[in-house]
This record gives structure tokens, C-alpha cells and sequence, in this order.
């Protein structure tokens, strides 16, 4: 068994996050012309990773999940 763990992520993560992102809602059933259209959204860049505390999920020596932190407005 892989023991995982969570490091801060890089920029070079970005396209994988990416593609792990896209999965996790292509597996929720949402079609193929919605993830089209959500695609801004569902992409995780270099920029953001720097602007964002990103920490990703890691076992069997690559990514398996990650989260974003995005600040929003509270009230």
C-alpha cells in the first residue's frame, strides 16, 4: 500500500491538476459540451497556483487530488 501525502503545489503541476479537475466532473456525469463550456473555470495555470495556496494529494508518486483555496467575498 502507497502512503500518501500533501505537499504545496509548483507551477509545473498545472496542467496535471488540470486534467484532475476535468475528470473529477466529466466522473460527476456532466457531458462533454458542458465541460466545454467550462473550460476557463476547470483550469488550473502556473498563475494560480502562485497566487493560491494549491496543495495537492500525492500517492503512488504522482498527483491523485488537490484544492484551491480562492478567495471570495464574505458577509
Amino acid at each position: 500500500m502507497s502512503i500518501a501525502s500533501i505537499r504545496r503545489a509548483g507551477p509545473d503541476d498545472a496542467d496535471r491538476l488540470t486534467a484532475i479537475c476535468r475528470r473529477a466532473k466529466a466522473h460527476r456525469g456532466y457531458h462533454a459540451a458542458q465541460l466545454a463550456r467550462w473550460a476557463d473555470e476547470l483550469l488550473v495555470t502556473a498563475e494560480s497556483i502562485r497566487d493560491r495556496p494549491t496543495f495537492v494529494a500525492q500517492a503512488m508518486g504522482a498527483p491523485q487530488g488537490f484544492h484551491q483555496l480562492v478567495p471570495g467575498d464574505r458577509e
